[in-house]
């Protein structure tokens, strides 16, 4: 069985525990920045959105943890 096969038959039990599933093959692999674009348009329904930079993020983040704290 290869490796492919493995991470179908592993993710398949799991599949009703998300509303999305993405599969995307590494071979020949786009960008990060590119597939994480592609990956946010298709979790927005095909809309556009604007992402954050990775120091927003972070910052968001840091904002967010040491509000629940």
């Amino acid at each position: 069985m290869g490796k492919t096969m493995l991470s179908v038959r592993l993710a398949q039990p799991l599949e009703e525990e998300f509303e999305e599933i993405i599969w995307r093959s590494l071979r020949n692999a786009l960008p990060l920045s590119t597939l994480l674009a592609d990956v946010l348009l298709t979790l927005s329904g095909n809309q556009r959105v604007h992402p954050i930079s990775v120091s927003e993020a972070d910052a968001a983040h840091l904002t967010h943890k040491s509000s629940n704290d």
